[in-house]
């Protein structure tokens, strides 16, 4: 029995199983980030357009709102004069 235990006969199948484990665990983890990190980006991508399309809303409002009382203004003879002095 301690002829067995001492002879290196079959370590190497060991050490070849266990450092194919670590990379498989290592892979395995590499992949799980790359994903994950996959996600975040079209997340992030996607409050982005959102943000951007909002202040586009925005800003096309407002001009709207601006173009239509500078017309109404101009449609009273003394609508700009009283503007003038404030």
């Amino acid at each position: 029995m301690t002829k067995y235990l001492k002879s290196n006969s079959g370590s190497a199948l060991l050490i070849a199983v266990a450092v194919l484990m670590i990379f498989t665990v290592l892979g395995l983890s590499l992949m799980s980030l790359t994903a994950n990190g996959v996600i975040k980006n079209k997340s992030r991508e996607n409050i982005v357009q959102a943000t951007d399309l909002a202040q586009k809303g925005i800003e096309f409002a407002v001009t709207d709102i601006q173009k239509k009382i500078e017309n109404e203004i101009k449609k009273i003879p003394w609508g700009k004069q009283i503007f003038i002095f404030f």
